[in-house]
This record gives C-alpha cells, sequence and structure tokens, in this order.
C-alpha cells in the first residue's frame, strides 16, 4: 500500500476543491477550512461551505490512480458499468454506486481532511472485508448531565461544551435556516457505535446508472 500512499499524496499536491462562489483551495486550505486546531485539539469552523466541493484533479493524475486503484478494488467495480459499491455513501445518501473515477475523487477528498495515512487504512481494511464503524449521534433537548455516561452496548452519554471555541468537528457545522453553533451549547450527546456491512460490494446493473 506504501504506493498508493505515495501517489494519493502526490496527487493531492496537484488537485484542487472548488467551492461555488468561495473559490478554489489547495488540499491544505480544504482542511483548514474544515477544521483548525487549538492546542492540539480540532475544532469546527464558524463558516463552512455552503455549497457541495468538487474535486478537480488532472486527467493524468487521475489515470494513473485509476490504474492503481482498479486492481486493488476489481472485486467489487462492475464490469458493465464501471462503478463500484460504496456502503459510506449509502449511509450518507450520496449517488448510489459512483464510477470508479468518482469514488477515487471521493478518497481525495477524504484523503485532504483525514490524510492519506489514514484513509488508505480505512480502505485496506474494507478491502478485505471488514464492516464500516461509525458512530451514530444525537443531540438531546431537555436533558443535563453531571459527567458523562458511558452505557452497554456502545452508548455514550456527554455534555456539549459552554464555548463554540470548543465545539468538537463531529458536530454538523450550521446551515441557513438549520441549526447553529449556539444551539449545540450546553446540551446533551447521544453516541451509539455502529456496524454495517459490506463496506465494499459489486453493484448489480441498473439503467438508472446510464440516465445520471
Amino acid at each position: 500500500m506504501q504506493d498508493l500512499k505515495k501517489a494519493l499524496d502526490k496527487a493531492l499536491q496537484h488537485t484542487t476543491f472548488y467551492v461555488g462562489r468561495m473559490g478554489k483551495f489547495s488540499a491544505t486550505e480544504f482542511r483548514s477550512s474544515y477544521l483548525h486546531h487549538n492546542k492540539s485539539n480540532p475544532k469546527i469552523r464558524t463558516t463552512p461551505f455552503v455549497s457541495y466541493p468538487k474535486t478537480l484533479i488532472p486527467e493524468d493524475y487521475l489515470a494513473t490512480l485509476t490504474d492503481i486503484f482498479h486492481p486493488l478494488l476489481d472485486s467489487y467495480i462492475n464490469p458493465n458499468t464501471n462503478r463500484i459499491g460504496v456502503g459510506y455513501i449509502d449511509l450518507m445518501g450520496g449517488s448510489p454506486s459512483p464510477a470508479l473515477e468518482d469514488f477515487i475523487r471521493n478518497l481525495l477528498q477524504t484523503s485532504a481532511i483525514l490524510g492519506v495515512e489514514r484513509t488508505v487504512h480505512l480502505l485496506t481494511e474494507w478491502i478485505e472485508g471488514k464492516p464500516l464503524q461509525y458512530q451514530a449521534m444525537a443531540l438531546l433537548s431537555g436533558v443535563t448531565l453531571d459527567q458523562p455516561l458511558t452505557l452497554e452496548g456502545g452508548i455514550y452519554l456527554d455534555s456539549t461544551p459552554f464555548s463554540s471555541e470548543n465545539l468538537p468537528a463531529y458536530l454538523p457545522p450550521e446551515r441557513p435556516g438549520l441549526l447553529r453553533h449556539e444551539d449545540f451549547l450546553v446540551g446533551v450527546v447521544l453516541s451509539v457505535d455502529c456496524i454495517a456491512e459490506p463496506a465494499l460490494y459489486m453493484p448489480p446493473d441498473n439503467k438508472v446508472y446510464a440516465e445520471e
């Protein structure tokens, strides 16, 4: 996987992320626009992206990554559609079974935020058949806690901070007409450890793909 890490890292150096009116961002700027660091703790920004970022990568770098990824993911790529089934995209409600090139663009975006090392580690686990592991979270109203609680079955309760400067990065940013940072303060977050599988799978042929 070292060759994959090097290829992703090199591609990121030539990749930009277009965010509508906010313009284009390098990988470093893109990560900083999601997270900033205060005493090594990631925090959420107060001005998140409004439009969905587009990953812009030169065709030669995309072709190189495609040549590397195709044999690695061959068991999960439908040969008739060149589409790959991705569990986390299904969970997030994204476009079903993206084309391999779009999946690679997605990975580049993930690598910019999580880092290449972490992204490749997760992908390797999924290729080996390990399930998706994630936390489902909900903000509870009308509840207070004196201290964090850990319950059986991977269930956790914790208080949100008193200041927006200390909000953790996993809470969603504010959107026009939806929640603001202030809505998360002095509340309680319910977290549940979840597993979903398969993480990767070969999608069936579907005429809908040709119409997208």
